[in-house]
């Protein structure tokens, strides 16, 4: 599965769940795997968490 990683400290986290399963990255954002489909409110996907004040990257 993939994970977060802090770019400044190297701090690792589990990449974010939806709708029971991992979501994947687009880019700036993550997404759902349901998409348009999806009832959590993560359809247009939302921002990679941060860390040390900047966006982690996936790893």
């Amino acid at each position: 599965m993939s994970k977060l990683k802090c770019v400044n400290c190297g701090t690792e986290i589990g990449m974010p769940m939806c709708c029971g399963q991992p979501m994947s990255n687009g880019g700036d954002k993550l997404y759902c795997h349901k998409g348009g489909m999806c009832m959590c409110g993560n359809a247009n996907g939302k921002p990679i968490p941060t860390h040390c004040d900047q966006p982690m990257d996936v790893v």
